[in-house]
């Protein structure tokens, strides 16, 4: 998952489309140059948004992945 944040915020989910939260798209494509990336498994991902995993908890124990501004890391949290 990749975030950029410059103008547009996007996430990217491996073998999926860009998703932008700014404009509420979806596009086809890459984020060359995130801010931040995010990585875990799409079943993590579901425990994180369903609050079933924290995300401290998957930092923890080493589920989740966090490379770039971790504060921007924590800002998406709040999203998911």
């Amino acid at each position: 998952m990749h975030v950029r944040t410059h103008s547009v915020k996007k996430i990217r989910l491996p073998s999926s489309p860009v998703i932008d939260l700014k404009q509420l798209k979806v596009e086809k494509g890459t984020t060359a140059t995130p801010d931040v990336t995010v990585t875990l498994t799409v079943e993590d991902l579901i425990a994180v948004s369903a609050r079933t995993l924290s995300v401290g908890d998957a930092l923890t124990q080493g589920k989740l992945e966090i490379q770039g501004d971790a504060t921007l890391a924590a800002k998406l949290a709040e999203v998911i």
